[in-house]
C-alpha cells in the first residue's frame, strides 16, 4: 500500500485483506482510522505509525507471518509510552519511543483502564484478532493497557503455552478464542469476567476439555471455584482490592447478572459495604444493571450519591421495583439538595414501584416532578409507569409534583412526614386508579380532595390533628 494511503485525512476503514502485503503505510499524525483489517498477507511486524492511530477500535492482522507480540495501538492517555522490552517469544521489540521524559512500559499500564461516563468503554482497541501468527507469548502488560476497552480476543494458532492471569482483568471480554495452541490450563480468573460469552480452547491439552461443559456459564462457574478475581478486575467493578468482602460482593453481582434480582442490604459483617457514598461501579455495569428487574438496597448509612455518574442509572433499563429506603440519599440527610437520582430513575420507563423510605429526602428535592422522563405509551408525555410510591419517613411538607406524572399510581404512601394538609392536592387528579393512600403520622388538618377519590379503598390518616371525618368519605 502506499504511503498516499496513511496520509488521507478522513480514511476511517480500511479492508485489504487477502493480498500479498509485506509492510503498512505509515499513518498520519491525528489518523481518523477505526478499522484496519489486514487478514491473510505476509507482513511481518506492525509499524510504529500505528500509535497515530487513536481511534483504532477493531484489528484484525491474522493469517501473517508475524513473530513475536507485535507493536499495538494503545489508549490515547498512554500512547505515547508505548516502548521499550521485547513483547514476547522470538524477539519482536519494540523501538524506543521518540518522546522524551516519559517511562517505559510500566509507565504506560498503570493508570490506564478506566470506564468512561455510563459505563461507556474507553478509548482504545475492542477487537484484536491475531490468529495464525506465530506470537509465541502474550504480552500481559499489552493487556492490562487494553484492560477496560478489549471485548473480542483472538489467538488462536499461534503457538501459545499459557495465558497470562491478566485475562482475567479484561473486564469487558466477551469473546476469547485461543484454539489449537499448547495451552495444558484454562487462564487464570477467566470464571469471573462478567461478559464473557464465548470461550474457544478446542485442540489444547487441557484436561477438562471444553465440551466436558453443557454452556459456557457452567465452564465460568467452574473456573470460579478454582481461582480468585483478579485485583484489577475486583477494583474497575468498584469492589476494592479484593479479600472475602470484596469476593463476597462479586458473587452477589454474578448472581444478579444471571437472577435479575440484587439485594445489596445492610448487615453487620457488611457495615462499611461501600466507603466511596456510592453503589460499586460493577452494579451499573450494562452486563449486570442491563439484566435487572428488582434492585434492593436498604439501611446504608453511608449510602449517599448512589451512582457515581446519575446517567450511569440508565443502564437499569429492564428495572421494575426499586427499594433504596433508609438510606441517605436525601438533601436532608447528607446536606446536598440534588434531585439527580430521582431524575435518572423517572426516566426508566420501566419502573413500577419506587421506595425511598428514610432517606432525609425534602420538597426541594422533589420539586418539578424529578426532571424530565421517558414517556409512557398510551400516556401523556412525561408520563410515569409507577404504580406503588413509598416515600414515607422523609421530610416532606407536601405533595410531591413527582405524583403528578404518575397517571397509574394505585399505592401512595407518605407516612412520617411533616403533610400539613392535602387542600393543594392538585397532584392527586390524575391519579384515578388510586386505591391505597397512607398518610398516617403528619400533621394534617384536612384531607383535601382525597375524599373524592372514588377508587379509594384504603385510607390510614392515623396520628394526624384531623378534627373529623369528612362525610363523603361515608
Amino acid at each position: 500500500l502506499p504511503d498516499a494511503v496513511g496520509e488521507l485525512p478522513s480514511l476511517r476503514f480500511l479492508w485489504a485483506d487477502s493480498n500479498k502485503l509485506t509492510g503498512l503505510p505509515a499513518f498520519r499524525a491525528g489518523s481518523k482510522l477505526e478499522v484496519l483489517t489486514v487478514a491473510a498477507n505476509s507482513l511481518t511486524e506492525l509499524p510504529p505509525s500505528l500509535d497515530a492511530c487513536a481511534n483504532l477500535t477493531e484489528l484484525n492482522v491474522a493469517h501473517n507471518k508475524i513473530t513475536g507480540w507485535p507493536r499495538l495501538p494503545l489508549p490515547p492517555q498512554d500512547a505515547a509510552a508505548n516502548a521499550g522490552g521485547g513483547g514476547g517469544a522470538g524477539g519482536g521489540g519494540m523501538p524506543p519511543s521518540p518522546q522524551k521524559g516519559r517511562g517505559a512500559r510500566a509507565g504506560m499500564y498503570g493508570p490506564g483502564g478506566g470506564a468512561g461516563p455510563g459505563g461507556a468503554p474507553p478509548p482504545g482497541l475492542i477487537k484484536l484478532n491475531l490468529n495464525n501468527n506465530s506470537i509465541g507469548e502474550v504480552d500481559a502488560e499489552a493487556l492490562l493497557a487494553l484492560r477496560a476497552s478489549l471485548v473480542e480476543f483472538q489467538v488462536a494458532y499461534c503457538g501459545l503455552e499459557v495465558l497470562p492471569e491478566e485475562v482475567g482483568a479484561l473486564r469487558r471480554l466477551k469473546l476469547l478464542n485461543a484454539e489449537f495452541n499448547r495451552l495444558k490450563d484454562y487462564p487464570a480468573n477467566l470464571g469471573h469476567l462478567p461478559d464473557l460469552q464465548t470461550l474457544n480452547v478446542t485442540g489444547n491439552p487441557i484436561r477438562r476439555k471444553r465440551s466436558d461443559f453443557n454452556s459456557t456459564q457452567e465452564l465460568k462457574e467452574y473456573l470460579k471455584k478454582k481461582d480468585e478475581p483478579h485485583p484489577l478486575l475486583l477494583a474497575a467493578l468498584g469492589l476494592g482490592g479484593g479479600g472475602a468482602a470484596a469476593e463476597a460482593l462479586a458473587k452477589k453481582l454474578r448472581d444478579a447478572a444471571h437472577y435479575g434480582t440484587l439485594q445489596l442490604n445492610w448487615s453487620k459483617k457488611e457495615e462499611d459495604q461501600f466507603p466511596s457514598g456510592a453503589l460499586p461501579s460493577g452494579a451499573l455495569e450494562p452486563s449486570v444493571a442491563g439484566t435487572l428487574t428488582e434492585l434492593e438496597v436498604t439501611g446504608h448509612a453511608n449510602l449517599t450519591t448512589f451512582a457515581p455518574e446519575p446517567e450511569a442509572v440508565a443502564n437499569l433499563a429492564k428495572l421494575v421495583s426499586c427499594d433504596l429506603s433508609k438510606n441517605r440519599l436525601g438533601s436532608k440527610a447528607n446536606g446536598e439538595a440534588g434531585p439527580e437520582l430521582l431524575r435518572a430513575l423517572c426516566q426508566l420507563a420501566t419502573l413500577q414501584r419506587l421506595v425511598m423510605r428514610g432517606n432525609g429526602l425534602t420538597d426541594a428535592d422533589l420539586a418539578g416532578g424529578a426532571g424530565g422522563a421517558t414517556a409512557v405509551e398510551g400516556e401523556g408525555q412525561g408520563a410515569l409507569a409507577i404504580k406503588e410510591l413509598d416515600l414515607g419517613q422523609n421530610a416532606l411538607t407536601k405533595l410531591p409534583d413527582l405524583i403528578a406524572r404518575c397517571p397509574k399510581l394505585e399505592v401512595l404512601a407518605l407516612p412520617m412526614n411533616a403533610l400539613t394538609g392535602l387542600d393543594d392536592d392538585a397532584p392527586l387528579l390524575s391519579c384515578k386508579n388510586l386505591y391505597s393512600v397512607d398518610v398516617s403520622n403528619n400533621k394534617l388538618e384536612s384531607l383535601g380532595q382525597l375524599r373524592f377519590h372514588a377508587s379509594l379503598v384504603s385510607l390510614n390518616a392515623e396520628e394526624n390533628e384531623l378534627r373529623a371525618i369528612p362525610p363523603e368519605l361515608g
